[in-house]
């Protein structure tokens, strides 16, 4: 590896981030660190889909800093296709995705509906 590159790696890997074993975000140690982990790992944390519309959750490894948040947001739903293509929302923690991912598939139409019983 190129000493700038090692250096850039050094000074960024405060955004790359690693799960446990119990699905808590933590810092990746280092560049090796995160991507084996990336490579090895399940990242997906919902996907549904419905005719033509798709949402995705997944753990993005990746930390989006907002200005305004003392946590870094880790996880992001995105749905694919139709009304709500390109819509966004991200998260901190698993769990958050996990119910997130739920409302997103509510919000663009793609969780299945309860089939209607019978009258009488």
């Amino acid at each position: 590896m190129s000493k700038q590159l090692d250096a850039f790696l050094k000074t960024h890997c405060e955004f790359l981030w690693v799960l446990d074993s119990n699905k808590v975000p933590r810092r990746a140690e280092n560049f090796n660190e995160w991507s084996n982990w990336m490579m090895r790992n399940d990242r997906v944390i919902g996907y549904t889909q419905r005719s033509s519309v798709t949402v995705s959750t997944v753990f993005l490894g990746v930390a989006f800093v907002s200005p305004l948040a003392k946590e870094p947001y880790l996880f992001e739903s995105m749905v694919f296709g139709g009304p709500d293509n390109n819509f966004v929302r991200r998260y901190r923690t698993w769990d958050e995705a996990a119910r997130g991912h739920e409302q997103v598939c509510i919000k663009a139409k793609v969780k299945r509906r309860k089939r209607k019983q019978p009258d009488g």
